[in-house]
């Protein structure tokens, strides 16, 4: 199927930086219902970069991380806050957010799987990295194992 007008408008758009990324959704939410997972998210992780935000609860400015990544050549970009909040009050706290801990683990470039997951009656975003092998890590000349057998191919 190809590409609709209005697509490589909003493609050209966001390449001029006149348009931000999507979010990155992770989870949906209808009005009275508990969110329910969109499933897992393959996604390269692009850049991350600390800012200041706008608390959805209280309306007050928060510390935040805003990440970027890319998923199925899209860009999509996903917002924490650097602390974690107070269930309560929603004010945030001095522990630090575990999804920002989580992403201290990873590099640019890094291929992770982002999933909403229930534990309880608790959500949070798990995130896992993809090992994709590189040449490095493919058996090379003689560490090949043994019994494998070359395989003529015709012409």
């Amino acid at each position: 199927m190809s590409e609709t007008e209005s697509q490589k408008i909003m493609t050209q758009a966001q390449q001029e930086g006149k348009v931000k990324p999507p979010f990155l959704k992770l989870m949906l939410k209808e009005d009275g219902k508990a969110p329910v997972s969109t499933g897992q998210h393959l996604v390269t992780f692009l850049k991350d970069k600390r800012d200041v935000g706008t608390d959805f609860h209280t309306q007050k400015e928060v510390e935040e991380v805003r990440y970027l990544f890319e998923k199925e050549g899209q860009e999509y970009r996903y917002y924490q806050p650097v602390y974690k909040k107070d269930e309560k009050t929603h004010e945030p706290t001095d522990e630090y957010n575990y999804f920002v801990l989580r992403m201290a683990e990873f590099k640019y470039g890094d291929k992770l799987i982002i999933e909403m997951k229930k534990k309880g009656i608790k959500n949070y975003i798990d995130v896992q990295k993809v090992n994709v092998p590189t040449a490095e890590d493919m058996p090379q000349g003689e560490e090949v194992a043994e019994g494998t057998e070359d395989i003529q191919l015709e012409d």
